[in-house]
């Protein structure tokens, strides 16, 4: 594409203000010529010309170069927010995982310490009721002893006056 091909190009995408500059300059270089007839003086006002549309074009294209410039530094710096919104984002992320695994781990031993707790006092009523049983085991046991020595001593009493009737039965004889 040449020189000239490019900078149709430009002045198609040209922003009205600047397309009207440029048309302004033209039509004001036709003005100019129409008045002169000396071929000197013709070339020089030509040549002129050239430079005015030359300077227009440099002007324009170093305006499009800053354009561009500045919007990719633009770009650039949305770029970085954009990434640097992103890693706060993350981070704000992780922190929050992190927070929810803390409390889950909190609350996942606090329910193992209230499970162990609850077997602690299950066995220790477990252990009260065995110790209760076993009272009332040993009570019982107590009870039948006395009730047995009660009857034993009952049975001695009987034999003893067996004894001393027979006893007495011979005695007498």
């Amino acid at each position: 594409m040449s020189d000239d091909d490019e900078w149709y190009r430009i002045l198609r995408e040209m922003n009205e203000k600047d397309r009207k500059a440029w048309n302004q300059m033209q039509q004001r270089h036709l003005e100019e010529s129409q008045g002169i007839a000396d071929a000197a003086s013709r070339e020089a006002l030509f040549k002129r010309h050239d430079e005015e549309r030359e300077a227009f074009k440099d002007a324009y294209t170093q305006g499009l170069s800053q354009q561009h410039e500045e919007q990719a530094k633009d770009f650039a710096r949305e770029q970085s927010e954009s990434k640097a919104r992103l890693a706060e984002e993350a981070l704000r992320q992780d922190a929050v995982q992190r927070e929810e695994e803390i409390t889950s781990k909190f609350f996942d031993a606090k329910e193992q310490q209230r499970l162990a707790d609850e077997a602690q006092k299950a066995a220790l009523d477990e252990q009260a009721l065995q110790h209760d049983e076993a009272v009332k085991a040993q009570i019982a046991a107590q009870e039948l002893g006395v009730a047995d020595a009660a009857r034993e001593q009952e049975a001695i009493k009987q034999r003893n006056a067996e004894i001393i009737e027979k006893n007495s039965r011979f005695r007498s004889r």
